[in-house]
């Protein structure tokens, strides 16, 4: 066991706070390489990712605005991300609005992204709307058991248990 690294820090209830630890280390040295000089665009994309780790929503948000004047380019990946963000948080309207956004700027299907809107419009109790997004994510993904499990979370909802089974039976 004393063999292993850093077993006691990432084992047991000490595994938050090593976590807390290297993200302000990691954001410290950002803050370092930042005041050197512009970031890449690789460090740019790292920043809101770790403070969104590191539950900090609103500066990860300020980031990826920022990111959005530096590289106007990558404004589909950047909504996304802010998506992303808003679903972490529990933020559905904004997630839906960032997700809905993104689907209409997108050139590629994107799995993740209508999962992740249909569970914002489920948690605006909007179930008819995501069972819409879901069927044109099946014709991007046919046969996708996520969807499956989607599909059978929005007949549950519904009330319509047997449908939600029967769903479930079939995958």
């Amino acid at each position: 066991n004393s063999r292993i690294p850093l077993r006691s820090e990432l084992g047991g209830i000490s595994a938050p706070k090593f976590r807390m630890r290297c993200l302000e280390r990691c954001l410290a040295e950002l803050a370092v390489r930042e005041a050197e000089g512009p970031l890449s665009n690789r460090f740019m994309r790292l920043y809101p990712m770790v403070l969104a780790m590191s539950d900090r929503y609103d500066e990860a948000h300020d980031r990826l605005d920022r990111m959005l004047e530096a590289y106007p380019g990558q404004r589909d990946n950047i909504v996304f991300q802010h998506g992303v963000f808003y679903d972490q948080e529990g933020k559905w309207q904004e997630s839906y609005e960032a997700l809905r956004e993104y689907g209409s700027m997108s050139e590629l299907p994107n799995l993740t992204g209508d999962l992740l809107r249909i569970k914002a419009m489920m948690n605006l109790n909007l179930c008819v709307c995501a069972m819409d997004v879901l069927a044109k994510s099946r014709t991007a993904f046919p046969g996708s058991l996520r969807l499956d499990l989607a599909e059978a979370a929005i007949w549950d909802v519904f009330g319509f248990k047997e449908q939600a089974l029967d769903v479930i039976s079939r995958t």
